[in-house]
C-alpha cells in the first residue's frame, strides 16, 4: 500500500486486498490476516464473495429534497407490465406515497393510516399488495386506486313488486362483488321477503365504492325456498358497477342450480408477514394470533389472491408462546417458516392442503429473532439469530439445515439491543 496523492496532509491511499474475506471483531489486531479487516466505512461486499467496492454515490430522488420531518419507513419498488411500467412506493408517516421519477415528487396513494408501521410488499398478477399488520392489507394498481384487500361484502339488496306478470311466492334475495373480472367475494345478508302475486319484483342493488368491483351477481331463491341459487342476471343486466335496479321475472327453473352462494368467500385480516408460494397468498403474524398463518384460494387451477376461505390456516408451533418472525420461500422453492427458537419446513408437495404437514416439525433451533432481518440470496435465507443466552450471530438457511455465517460480525450484532429487532433490516 502507497499514498499516491495528498489532501490536507492526509494521505490518500490506493489498496489491493486479494481475495477479501470478512470482518474480524474477535481477532486482535495484530493476529488479522491480510484478507480480514477490523473496521471497513463506505465499502459494500460485492456479489462475488471475497471482493469489496467502494460504496457508490448516492442522490435525492430526482433532487427533490425532502418529503418532511418524519422518517421513510418503507419503500418498494413495483413494476407493472404496461407503458411507464416502474413505481416508486414509499411509506411515510400516515401515508402510501407514489414516486414520479420523472418530477421527482410524491403524491398519496393511500391515507389515514397508522404512523411509523413497516410494510412489506409483494406484486402478483400485476397487482402491488401490502401489509404492516395493523392496517388492513392495501392493493395498488398503477394508476390512482389503493384499495383493502379482499373482495368487499355488499349490503343487501332492496325490493318491490313491480308490474304483472312474473312471479309468485315468497322470495328472498343476496348480491355478491367480482372484483378484477374473476374474483367473486361472499354474498349479502339476506333480503327482506317478498310475495309477488303473479308480479315481477325490482331489486335494488347496492353499487361499491371499491374500484376494483366490475361486476354484481344476484342469488334468489325459489318461491318458498331456502337455498340462494345463481341468477342469470350477473351476466349481462348487471355486468358492471354502475346499474342501481334489476327487474326480475326469470322462473325458478331458469335459475343456475348448480351454483350457490358462498358465505367463504372472505377478505384477509390484517397481516404483517407474506410471501407468495405455488400461486397461493401465505400470511402470518396477526396481532391476535402468534402462530398462525392463513393462505388465499386455488379453484379449478385459478389463484385467488384476495380470498380466503375460512379454513385456509394452519398453526406452526402453536403452544411454543413465540411469534412467527419469518414465512418464505426458499432457493428450493420450500415453504420455511421461522420463529425465534425454531426453523420449520412446511410439507406443501400437495396440491390439496388437506395433505400438507410439518406444522410442529422442528428442523433447527437457530431461528429468527429479527423479522425484517431475513433476506433470500443465492447462497440461501440469511437471517439474525440468537447464540447462547445473549449473543447474536447472521445464520443461512441452506434448504437442509441452518448455519453460521460470518461469525467474526457476533460482536457487533450482539450489540444490538433487544428492544431494537424490530429496525434490523436486510
Amino acid at each position: 500500500m502507497s499514498p499516491v496523492a495528498t489532501v490536507k496532509d492526509v494521505p490518500t491511499y490506493i489498496a489491493t486486498i486479494e481475495n477479501f474475506r470478512t470482518l474480524a471483531q474477535k481477532t486482535q489486531d495484530e493476529l488479522l490476516q491480510p484478507n480480514v479487516g477490523r473496521e471497513a466505512y463506505n465499502l459494500r461486499f460485492d456479489d462475488i464473495y471475497g471482493s469489496i467496492v467502494k460504496r457508490s454515490n448516492r442522490a435525492k430522488y430526482a433532487s427533490m429534497a425532502t418529503l418532511g420531518t418524519s422518517k421513510v419507513i418503507g419503500a418498494y419498488r413495483y413494476y407493472k407490465s404496461t407503458t411507464d411500467a416502474k413505481k416508486q412506493i414509499v411509506a411515510y408517516s400516515t401515508t402510501l406515497q407514489l414516486g414520479s421519477d420523472s418530477a421527482g415528487s410524491f403524491s398519496n396513494i393511500a391515507t389515514g393510516l397508522t404512523a411509523d408501521l413497516r410494510w412489506t410488499w409483494l406484486t402478483y398478477k400485476d397487482l402491488c399488495y401490502g401489509f404492516n399488520g395493523t392496517n388492513s392489507n392495501q392493493v395498488y394498481d398503477g394508476t390512482n386506486n389503493c384499495e383493502t384487500m379482499g373482495v368487499p361484502v355488499p349490503t343487501a339488496p332492496t325490493l318491490a313488486i313491480g308490474a304483472a306478470t312474473g312471479l309468485t311466492g315468497a322470495y328472498y334475495y343476496k348480491v355478491s362483488y367480482e372484483i378484477d373480472g374473476y374474483q367473486e367475494g361472499s354474498v349479502s345478508v339476506a333480503s327482506s321477503v317478498i310475495n309477488p302475486s303473479n308480479e315481477k319484483v325490482t331489486v335494488t342493488v347496492p353499487v361499491s365504492s371499491n374500484t376494483r368491483v366490475a361486476k354484481r351477481i344476484l342469488y334468489r331463491t325459489t318461491a318458498g325456498g331456502s337455498i340462494y341459487y345463481r341468477h342469470t342476471a350477473g351476466t349481462t343486466a348487471l355486468a358492471d358497477n354502475t346499474t342501481l335496479t334489476y327487474t326480475d321475472s326469470t322462473a325458478d327453473g331458469s335459475l343456475d342450480t348448480t351454483i350457490t352462494a358462498s358465505t367463504d368467500y372472505g377478505a384477509p385480516a390484517s397481516y404483517k408477514l407474506s410471501c407468495l408460494h405455488k400461486s397461493r397468498f401465505f400470511l402470518a403474524r396477526n396481532s391476535t394470533d402468534k402462530s398462525r398463518t392463513i393462505y388465499s384460494d386455488v379453484r379449478s387451477l385459478t389463484a385467488y389472491p384476495d380470498v380466503f376461505p375460512a379454513l385456509n390456516y394452519f398453526d406452526v408451533l402453536k403452544d411454543n408462546g413465540e411469534e412467527v418472525t419469518f414465512i418464505g420461500e426458499d432457493n428450493f422453492g420450500q415453504l420455511i417458516e421461522m420463529k425465534p427458537s425454531a426453523v420449520v419446513k412446511i410439507n406443501t408437495d400437495t396440491d390439496d392442503p388437506v395433505g400438507w404437514s410439518g406444522f410442529n416439525n422442528v428442523i433447527s433451533v437457530n431461528g429468527c429473532i429479527a423479522p425484517y432481518s431475513a433476506k433470500k440470496t443465492h447462497i440461501g435465507i440469511i437471517y439474525l439469530s440468537r447464540y447462547g443466552e445473549t449473543k447474536k450471530r447472521l445464520m443461512v438457511w441452506n434448504g437442509s439445515s441452518a448455519q453460521p455465517i460470518f461469525e467474526e460480525l457476533e460482536p457487533i450484532l450482539t450489540a444490538i439491543l433487544d428492544t431494537r429487532l424490530t429496525d434490523v433490516e436486510a
